[in-house]
């Protein structure tokens, strides 16, 4: 499915019709207007009777929830921003209908990852991110690749992701994801990890703060 994020309305503008019983099927995909450009974290959530859940977006979408898809009813769908200091909650979209599909049991799946988990996830992946550093001949390095630029000067140059993902020293593209496999990974510190979790975390209020 996929949605138009006008200020707070959210509106359909592709539709698909939901089966009940279905797992790892459905996708929510979100397109946000200009007023959204400062949130640092979206949030889609999901309501189907009294089970609510929610998914960070990664790429503006994120899976549907298995579990509000488990039986036939109405299903609910918001989104919500947040950055610092502020929070920002859209309407709930025109409600789905999920349709009653034929079951043969039930099959043993796991819990969608509560925000904790994926707030893990996050961190993880921050984990095997590649961060440019300065060797010992004064040139930036990232993973093993010697960029030839110097670190220091009159001109000091600082790294910078391009719009293709890619480590960009001055306008020098070193061909190397800011996150992926390649060159030597960062490690993060405990502090650094604890840091991260309680900002996220912070920001995620509970949902008896936000309304939809």
């Amino acid at each position: 499915m996929k949605y138009k994020v006008d200020n707070i309305k959210l509106i359909g503008i592709e539709d698909e019709c939901l089966v009940a019983g279905s797992v790892n099927i459905y996708k929510a995909k979100f397109e946000f207007d200009a007023s959204w450009s400062e949130y640092t974290s979206l949030i889609a959530v999901f309501q189907h009777g009294n089970i609510v859940i929610e998914q960070l977006l990664v790429d503006n979408e994120c899976e549907i929830p298995w579990e509000v898809l488990e039986n036939p009813g109405y299903l609910y769908v918001g989104v919500r921003g947040l950055t610092s200091g502020k929070k920002r909650p859209t309407l709930w979209a025109q409600q789905k209908f999920v349709n009653a599909g034929t079951v043969p049991g039930s099959p043993s799946r796991e819990p969608t990852p509560d925000k904790w988990q994926q707030v893990l996830a996050t961190i993880e992946q921050a984990e095997h991110a590649v961060t440019p550093y300065i060797s010992d001949n004064g040139n930036w390095f990232v993973g093993d690749k010697d960029t030839g630029v110097k670190a220091r000067g009159d001109n000091g140059i600082t790294p910078h992701i391009g719009d293709n993902g890619n480590w960009y020293i001055d306008d020098i593209d070193t061909g190397i994801k800011s996150k992926g496999d390649k060159g030597d990974p960062y490690e993060l510190t405990e502090a650094d990890k604890a840091e991260m979790v309680q900002a996220v975390l912070a920001a995620l209020p509970n949902g008896d703060e936000v309304s939809y």
